[in-house]
């Protein structure tokens, strides 16, 4: 009998995602360049402390240091 593969698909809820949204403030008519990002794990945002993807806690901490 051959061995078992537990290899199984990806379900696309599964794969963590950044979303950015554009807030760009506006000052006596001039736009500036401003966005805001959200991680989403497991089909929800999630906030600083529940985000599990290393990637995402290192960008978002060089992100509030910017």
């Amino acid at each position: 009998m051959p061995p078992q593969n537990n290899i199984r698909p990806i379900k696309a809820h599964e794969i963590p995602k950044l979303g950015t949204m554009p807030a760009p403030p506006l000052s006596n008519k001039i736009w500036g360049d401003c966005s805001r990002s959200f991680v989403v794990e497991s089909g929800k945002v999630k906030s600083e402390g529940e985000i599990k993807n290393q990637e995402f806690v290192e960008g978002l901490k060089v992100e509030r240091e910017l």
